[in-house]
């Protein structure tokens, strides 16, 4: 699992480990190198929680209800693991106080930050998660996470100084979408660009020691598509779409 630094809790990009560059322009995998191409798994289909009315599906009037949904959609647009877990809380308190439940339940929600942030990997996430969905939601496997996470990060480092082969994509991500709709793309959960419709991006990776990449692709209409890659590969062209 990618392993990287941030300044700040809710920061979605980093200089560490990682780095992005969303080419502009439609790019194609250099001569050389061990390289994959690879047809995504099929979407699954997230419901949209724009779509959902919260307060009369929950009967309450809460006002806080309103902008609960675009809140949501914009936590996961950012892959925010914190404020997925944040959503949840709020949503719970609601279900108690009306003893009903919306199309997306608060249950949901956690197990989708949960699964977040274990894939981010971050420590300060992980640690933030855990506070917010308590002990009954699994709080002491993520503190867990997140010492091991917070304390592998010098052995990676040294890892990668020293050489030692890597695994995950090395260097260059290729996304070839045959979509009629744009497609955010997001590598161990981090958002990294947008690919318009049919078109390329190239993202530069990077990867260390044992890692494993995890590709995911979001469209506007709620199809996702997620696949792990492992194995050591210099250039790899994920293939989303018909």
């Amino acid at each position: 699992m990618a392993t990287l630094r941030y300044g700040l809790l809710l920061a979605l990009f980093c200089g560490g480990l990682l780095s992005f560059s969303d080419a502009g322009e439609d790019k194609k995998p250099a001569k050389g190198g061990k390289t994959k191409v690879i047809q995504a798994k099929e979407p699954t289909k997230v419901k949209l929680a724009t779509t959902i009315a919260f307060s009369k599906e929950l009967g309450v009037g809460f006002p806080s209800l309103i902008s609960l949904g675009a809140r949501i959609e914009s936590a996961r647009e950012k892959a925010d693991p914190v404020g997925l877990a944040a959503a949840a809380v709020e949503l719970a308190a609601a279900e108690k106080a009306s003893s009903k439940h919306a199309g997306i339940t608060s249950n949901e929600l956690t197990k989708e930050a949960i699964a977040l942030a274990r894939i981010r990997s971050n420590p300060q996430e992980l640690r933030a998660v855990a506070h917010l969905v308590g002990e009954s939601g699994g709080a002491k496997d993520l503190l867990a996470r997140a010492h091991k996470a917070a304390a592998s990060e010098e052995e990676h480092m040294k890892k990668r100084k020293s050489g030692e082969a890597t695994r995950g994509i090395t260097r260059y991500l290729y996304v070839d979408s045959r979509l009629t709709s744009s497609l955010n793309v997001y590598v161990d959960g981090q958002y990294v660009g947008t690919v318009p419709p049919y078109g390329d991006r190239r993202y530069n990776i990077f990867q260390t020691a044992g890692e494993t990449t995890y590709l995911r692709a979001r469209a506007s209409d709620g199809r996702e598509w997620a696949d792990p890659i492992s194995g050591a590969y210099l250039d790899f062209t994920w293939v989303v779409g018909p």
